[in-house]
C-alpha cells in the first residue's frame, strides 16, 4: 500500500515539474526560415495501435500537399521502428511515453528541449478531443507557422484551458463533423481541406510490404487476435477457441494468434492454445514485431479479431476481416468509410445490439456503470458463436 502512494505522489510531482517546464516562458531562438521540415503531430499517433493505422492516409495526403518539404512524424516512441520501415514519412521522432521509458519526467524534458533546437517550416496538430500533452509540447517548439486543427464533437463548447492553449498557434482551424460518429478516415480528410489540400479525398490506409519481416512458413490459415488492450472489449476465450476447432474441422485450416507482449493476451492465447488438446493453432502472441504481425495479417485467407489494432492492419492489407465490436461508439473506427471509392464487404463488423447502442455520446451514465457492472462489454459478449461461424462461411470462399 505504501509503495503504491510512494509511486502515485512521484508520478503526480513528475507531472507537475513537467507542467511548470512547458509553461515557463521560453527564451525565443532564430526559426529557420529555410527549413525543409514539416512537423507533423496526431492526437492518433499518441495513442493506440488502431489509432496509428488509422492516419497512414491523411500522412500521404501531408506528403503531397507540402511537395518537396519534408515530413517528419511525431509518434509514440514504441511506434518509431515500424514507422521508419513503412517509410510513410521522411522522418519518425519518438515521443518518450510513461509506459515506454524511466525516468520518464528527465527524459521528456532531455526531449523537448533537444526538439527546441530544431527549426520547423511549419507546425501541424490535429486533435480530435481533450489531450493537452502535444499543445503543451508544440508551445515550446520553434516555428513560425503553428496550426492547430481541431475536429471536436457536435455542440462541443471550449474549455477556458483549452481556448488558453488555442493561443500557443499562430493558426486554429475548426472542422465540423456531419455527426459525433463520423468514421476517423473521413474527419482526417476534412482537416486537410482545411488546411487547404481541396482536392484531398479519404482512401483506405496502406501499408507497404516489408522486406524484413520474417514471414510465416504456413500456406494458407486464418489469423485470430484474441485481446486487445482493453479487456472490457474482448469477445470470451472460450468462443475463439470453439471457432478455432470450427476453421479447424471445417475449412482445415490452420490458425495463428497474434497480439501483443501483455499478460492478459498471453494469458488467452494460452487458454486457446490448451481448450482441449485439439486444437490446431500457432501461437504468435507476444512474439513478433509490429512489421511482422502486418505481413502474418497480410498472409492470411482471414483475419478474426476484436476492435484493435490488428484489425485495423487486416484494412490496410485488404485481408478480409470480422471485427467483434462493441457499440460505445460505433461507426468511428468501423465499417471503414473512404471518399474514393465504395467499399463492398471486405470488413464485417459484428457487434449485439442493444437499447444502449452509442452510449459513449448519447447516454454516458449508461456506459459508466455498463464498465462497472461487466467484465465485458454486453454488446460483444452476447455475439454467439454461431453469428461468427456464418460470417466465416460467407468470407471464406
Amino acid at each position: 500500500m505504501l509503495k503504491k502512494t510512494g509511486a502515485y505522489l512521484k508520478r503526480k510531482i513528475d507531472h507537475a515539474i513537467l507542467l511548470s517546464y512547458y509553461l515557463t516562458p521560453k527564451r525565443k531562438t532564430a526559426c529557420d526560415d529555410d527549413s525543409m521540415d514539416v512537423l507533423v503531430a496526431l492526437e492518433a499517433s499518441f495513442g493506440g495501435l488502431g489509432d496509428f493505422m488509422l492516419s497512414f492516409d491523411v500522412l500521404r495526403g501531408f506528403g503531397e500537399f507540402y511537395e518537396g518539404k519534408r515530413i517528419v512524424l511525431l509518434v509514440r516512441a514504441e511506434y518509431v521502428a515500424f514507422a521508419e520501415s513503412t517509410g510513410i514519412v521522411d522522418e519518425v521522432i519518438g515521443f518518450p511515453t510513461e509506459t515506454a521509458v524511466k525516468n520518464h519526467m528527465e527524459t521528456e524534458i532531455d526531449f523537448a528541449n533537444k526538439l527546441r533546437k530544431r527549426g520547423f517550416h511549419a507546425i501541424i496538430n490535429i486533435r480530435f478531443g481533450k489531450h493537452l500533452h502535444s499543445d503543451l509540447l508544440i508551445r515550446v517548439l520553434n516555428s513560425k507557422q503553428k496550426i492547430k486543427i481541431n475536429s471536436y464533437t457536435l455542440n462541443y463548447r471550449l474549455s477556458l484551458v483549452e481556448r488558453v492553449t488555442e493561443s500557443w498557434y499562430t493558426t486554429a482551424i475548426n472542422v465540423d463533423r456531419d455527426s459525433n460518429n463520423e468514421m476517423l478516415l473521413i474527419r482526417y480528410a476534412k482537416c486537410l481541406r482545411a488546411l487547404g489540400y481541396t482536392g484531398f479525398l479519404a482512401n483506405l490506409p496502406r501499408i507497404p510490404y516489408s522486406k524484413e519481416a520474417k514471414k510465416l512458413d504456413i500456406s494458407e490459415y486464418v489469423a485470430i487476435c484474441p485481446g486487445s488492450s482493453s479487456t472490457k472489449k474482448n469477445w470470451q476465450w472460450e468462443k475463439y477457441a470453439l471457432i478455432v476447432q470450427y476453421i479447424n474441422s471445417k475449412y482445415n485450416l490452420q490458425c495463428v494468434l497474434i497480439g501483443s507482449q501483455s499478460d492478459s493476451e498471453i494469458y488467452v492465447a494460452e487458454q486457446i492454445c490448451n481448450y482441449d488438446g485439439t486444437v490446431k493453432v500457432v501461437n504468435l502472441v507476444g512474439k513478433t514485431s509490429i512489421a511482422e504481425t502486418v505481413e502474418v495479417i497480410r498472409g492470411a485467407q482471414l483475419y478474426i479479431g476484436n476492435d484493435t489494432g490488428p484489425s485495423h492492419i487486416a484494412a490496410a492489407v485488404d485481408t478480409k476481416a470480422i471485427w467483434l465490436s462493441h457499440c460505445v461508439r460505433p461507426g468511428e473506427f468501423v465499417p471503414y468509410v473512404v471518399e474514393s471509392k465504395e467499399l463492398h464487404g471486405f470488413q464485417v463488423p459484428l457487434f449485439h445490439e442493444m437499447d444502449c447502442f452509442n452510449c459513449l455520446y448519447d447516454n454516458a451514465n449508461v456506459l459508466s456503470r455498463c464498465l462497472k457492472a461487466n467484465n465485458i462489454h454486453p454488446c460483444v459478449s452476447n455475439i454467439t458463436v454461431d453469428e461468427v461461424k456464418n460470417a466465416i462461411d460467407n468470407m471464406i470462399i
